[in-house]
């Protein structure tokens, strides 16, 4: 007996490998009584290309101004061709996710404090 297929492909036209949420419920509050740290150029430099190092981690991007802004980073995705898309979520802006690439991403981090990675 045959099966009905349906009229749309329901595989990507580009191939992609999807991380999603550091954890099970999406969190954007910062940590309590801890605080970030700068980052150096060292670990700006071992985050470019490598998303599972930013994977689930908290950022406070322009910290110390009135622009001040905690996110994190909850998911990524690469392409078949090694483009990057991150999902972030950022503080006080509900748990819908914004997009980014790669390139505001870095961006973004020139100007970030990071939060201490904790064991799940």
């Amino acid at each position: 007996m045959e099966q009905a297929m349906p009229p749309h492909s329901t595989v990507p036209a580009v191939a992609v490998d999807k991380v999603r949420g550091s954890t099970d419920e999406l969190r954007t509050a910062r940590p309590p009584s801890v605080t970030p740290k700068a980052l150096s150029a060292d670990e700006l430099q071992s985050f470019e290309g490598q998303p599972e190092l930013l994977h689930g981690r908290k950022f406070l991007m322009s910290p110390n101004t009135e622009d001040e802004v905690m996110f994190e980073v909850v998911s990524y995705t690469r392409a078949r061709d090694k483009t990057l898309q991150f999902e972030i979520l950022i503080e006080d802006c509900g748990d819908s996710p914004l997009m980014t690439d790669q390139k505001e991403m870095d961006s973004m981090l020139e100007d970030c404090h990071v939060y201490p990675s904790f064991p799940s």
